[in-house]
């Protein structure tokens, strides 16, 4: 029998935090959760969550479709009416035509979600951990963002209790992650949670984070739990005592980190790599890095950046690449490109590790000291200082997140239609942030439907093409672009390279199918634009 490789007691390991230790240590085999006589088993893959199962009647696929709504008491009775030795549930449901093939697949995977949310309100039972390399069939496996299950089963807990529990000392420091495979995660985060992931740019207690946000305080520990559970925070040690000053300070080792940390991907741009993982474009591109890898051990060619670039350069060039070869990118490949995936994350993170001051000298922060991260109420006014002082240099950390306030605050005016505010906002972004084709994908959509705006708009959209090479929606965009300036040979020519990265676009091909039409009767613009 297979000694498992962890084990315990739910009452000291929470569980989001054993899921999350088998994410970064990438493992595959089931971990079994019993508490009385209830055993639950989460099957992960490489890290990543797959499948569930349960031996609770209530887990079962007909009971879990009543309790979402998906499934009526009387379709319930027929189909168990309906079931003959060896007929599973769900077949039968689909034989009766209750329900299609489509149906049954969405109502397993919430079945399975349902399991293992129930387990985030477990508070004691016995875990345990065993190893195995393909934990179950490909046609049984689900393609599941671990971060967003943690998350979510968080947000359900309804004992506060737990989140308590979990939160453990209040005086202890928390700031963002320094492991990169944990920050860069696929995310789809709450307002709340991204307020607090944006403005947890340095270390700060938890009473200076909740005061970040205008939400009641067990809303804002929940959030709190649910991101440090997931690894998007990470907890420090509490802040120490200066006995010249008397001032409690945060360590400068953990100010050097807090700095360092990985900006988040944001879920759209996760979603778009997600998608286009098994496009050539995408292939081509893993083989190429492969290639790379294969001639090289220089991390700066390994990274792709000349031997004298800057700190800043390096950092620019690696989370790049983290993006794209993010274990999480890759769910649905199958497990021999996703174990090649792995490798190649681990090396281009060794290369930027061994050369991240790049050509600049280290720079040596001192302790910071705590009231320094004290952020006003949201809401207040923020008190004058008593004398004028010079302000810190603006780090990369507050940068990105002035850029992502700006790009946040834009969506919401191009929602109440005020484009002219929405452009200015956007523009502040790709400023601050020119590394960041969404915010250059907004801004030239937006600029687009002003006429006297056509040429910034293409400008903008190029770049967010350029930055992220294997996302239609910029190539679509330029498309439709090119259309109303009756440029049919770079419209169609746009509609075409969308159409290699997604053979599925709705909208590449309605530009080639208007394109073709209008050679024959009628306006091109009236065929593309169309309702």
């Amino acid at each position: 029998m297979t000694s498992p490789l962890l084990q315990g007691d739910l009452v000291q390991d929470a569980l989001p935090d054993v899921i999350r230790r088998i994410y970064t240590r990438r493992l595959s085999g089931e971990l079994t959760l019993t508490h009385h006589n209830i055993s639950k088993s989460i099957y992960f893959e490489l890290g990543a969550i797959v499948f569930a199962r349960s031996n609770d009647r209530s887990d079962r696929i007909g009971e879990s479709m009543i309790r979402n709504g998906l499934l009526s008491e009387a379709d319930f009775l027929r189909a168990s009416e309906a079931m003959g030795r060896g007929k599973r549930f769900g077949r039968a449901l689909v034989e009766l035509g209750i329900i299609s093939e489509r149906d049954l697949a969405n109502a397993v995977t919430f079945q399975i979600l349902g399991i293992i949310y129930s387990l985030f309100e477990w508070t004691s039972g016995r875990y345990q951990f065993t190893n195995q390399e393909k934990p179950v069939p490909d046609d049984l496996r689900l393609e599941l963002s671990t971060a967003n299950i943690i998350l979510e089963g968080v947000r359900r807990i309804r004992d506060f209790s737990i989140i308590q529990r979990g939160m453990g000392d209040l005086n202890r420091l928390i700031g963002p992650s320094s492991n990169p495979l944990l920050r860069t995660q696929s995310l789809s985060l709450k307002p709340i949670e991204r307020q607090l992931v944006m403005g947890i740019n340095v270390p700060m207690n938890v009473l200076q984070a909740m005061m970040l946000v205008n939400s009641p305080p067990n809303a804002t520990l929940q959030a709190l739990y649910g991101l440090l559970s997931a690894g998007v925070l990470e907890r420090h040690t509490a802040p120490v005592v200066n006995r010249e000053t008397g001032q409690m300070e945060i360590p400068a080792e953990v100010v050097e980190q807090a700095v360092s940390a990985p900006p988040i991907i944001p879920p759209r741009a996760a979603d778009a790599a997600a998608k286009r993982t098994g496009s050539l474009k995408a292939v081509n591109m893993l083989l190429a890095m492969q290639a790379r890898l294969e001639t090289t051990t220089d991390p700066h060619e390994i990274l792709g950046i000349s031997p004298y670039a800057t700190r800043e350069e390096i950092r620019d060039a690696y989370y790049r690449l983290a993006r794209d070869f993010h274990p999480d990118r890759h769910l649905n490949a199958p497990l021999e490109t996703r174990r090649q995936v792995d490798a190649i994350f681990a090396r281009i993170t060794e290369a930027y590790e061994a050369i991240r001051d790049g050509a600049d000298k280290p720079t040596v922060l001192a302790p910071l000291p705590l009231s320094a991260v004290t952020p006003s109420p949201r809401g207040s006014a923020a008190a004058p200082p008593a004398t004028p002082t010079t302000p810190p240099p603006e780090t990369t950390a507050q940068r990105e997140a002035r850029a992502e306030q700006a790009f946040q605050d834009a969506r919401t005016k191009i929602a109440a239609r005020d484009f002219v505010g929405a452009i200015a906002l956007l523009r502040e972004a790709v400023t601050l942030r020119p590394d960041v084709a969404r915010y250059h994908l907004l801004l030239g959509t937006t600029l687009a439907a002003h006429p006297k705006m056509q040429r910034e708009a293409e400008v903008a959209l190029k770049k967010a093409a350029e930055l992220d090479q294997f996302n239609t929606a910029p190539l679509v965009a330029l498309g439709q672009l090119y259309a109303r300036a009756n440029m049919n040979i770079q419209a169609e020519k746009m509609f075409n390279e969308a159409l290699r990265l997604d053979p599925d676009s709705k909208a590449a091909r309605k530009g080639i199918e208007a394109i073709k039409g209008s050679k024959s009767s009628g306006s091109f613009l009236d065929k593309l634009f169309k309702k």
